[in-house]
């Protein structure tokens, strides 16, 4: 309608150009890269102490590792006891916890 165009032109001014959808996709995708800090943050100690692991690359919500190869697959699971949280979220009664997808390969490409 008429009058919801005129409510997503003033998001849009309101956002500098800014699309409504991405304006709606913010929140998510900051929650997400606060989630990553918090699991960084969590994993950084534990990187400095017996593994040769260091973090190439951080995304929104993701992470890059380059691990040694002989300790790839225990690597994996550290990734899975650490990375899931858990997360206090504003308005959440309960901690929250996130599936964590890991993936390894010899390369970026084969991941």
């Amino acid at each position: 309608s008429v009058a919801d165009q005129g409510n997503a032109d003033a998001l849009r001014y309101f956002l500098g150009g800014v699309k409504p959808t991405d304006a709606y996709n913010f929140p998510v995708q900051s929650t997400a890269a606060d989630c990553i800090n918090d699991s960084t943050l969590r994993l950084w100690p534990l990187l400095r102490q017996d593994w040769s692991a260091r973090i190439i690359h951080q995304g929104h919500d993701s992470l890059t590792f380059e691990v040694y190869a002989p300790q790839v697959e225990a690597f994996e699971g550290l990734l899975r006891e650490v990375m899931p949280g858990p997360f206090r979220l504003r308005g959440a009664r309960e901690p929250v916890y996130f599936p964590v997808d890991v993936k390894h390969g010899a390369n970026w490409a084969d991941t």
